[in-house]
């Protein structure tokens, strides 16, 4: 749902350059009903207002704090007042979580994972991904009005 909603969104813009009034209103529905299916991803619960991954094996959705849950903020598909967007920045300031010295970490500190395995996927910081974040943050979140405005600027 993520990918397809971005690449709409990215379509739809390109449909504004190119003035196709009638490509921008279908973009524009389809962005929307994907919104709303991206919606429905959010976990409930204990991990509420976060993006959970989907096991198609185990047919469950797989919480993990960590890159895949910034997603949406990252590609800058939240509004700016979304609640979803304080959860996080929330996640991603605190050093217990996903804040390091040297960036924002893959996995969450505190994920039973963290750190296990090959340790590629479970902890280490990725620059691009890191680049990719602190973009949307500059050009959405830190500069928009919204109730999260000084908490991105913080970030």
């Amino acid at each position: 749902v993520l990918e397809r909603l971005a690449v709409t969104l990215s379509r739809m813009s390109l449909a504004k350059v190119n003035e196709f009034g009638n490509k921008v209103v279908a973009y524009r529905d389809r962005a929307n009903h994907l919104r709303g299916s991206l919606n429905s991803a959010f976990a409930d619960g204990e991990t509420a207002r976060v993006l959970c991954d989907y096991d198609g094996a185990q047919q469950r959705a797989v919480c993990h704090e960590g890159y895949v849950m910034l997603f949406p903020l990252i590609l800058g598909i939240l509004p700016e007042d979304s609640s979803r967007v304080g959860d996080l920045l929330a996640m991603i300031s605190d050093p217990k979580r996903l804040n390091s010295t040297a960036g924002i970490r893959s996995l969450s500190a505190h994920d039973l994972y963290y750190g296990k395995g090959d340790k590629y996927w479970t902890g280490p910081v990725w620059i691009p991904i890191n680049y990719l974040l602190l973009g949307s943050l500059h050009s959405k979140y830190a500069r928009n009005p919204g109730p999260f405005l000084l908490l991105a600027r913080e970030v």
